[in-house]
């Protein structure tokens, strides 16, 4: 993973996004470093209307009060997702 988002959400948790030719995934973390979930999978990129596989995260944004991560998602597929940020599953 070639590290290029590093965002922390309100509840202190931490999140990691790459940018690297084969990166198609976001790491989730505590703020002490214990692994919480991966939402993708390396080298694993469905292009843009996959629900659940990304292609080079650019940003991650936090809305705490809607409880949503919202995913720029793209150097590869050139869409903005959105999250739950408790299962990480795609909303839209």
């Amino acid at each position: 993973m070639s590290n290029h988002v590093t965002t922390v959400d309100h509840k202190g948790n931490v999140w990691i996004a790459g940018n690297g030719k084969a990166d198609a995934h976001i790491l989730k973390f505590t703020k002490d470093g214990k692994f919480l979930m991966q939402m993708g999978n390396l080298s694993k990129n469905a292009g843009g209307n996959s629900p659940d596989q990304f292609g080079r995260v650019a940003k991650i944004w936090i809305d705490p009060k809607a409880n949503e991560a919202y995913i720029a998602d793209g150097y590869q597929n050139k869409r903005v997702a959105v999250l739950d940020v408790d299962t990480g599953k795609m909303k839209r």
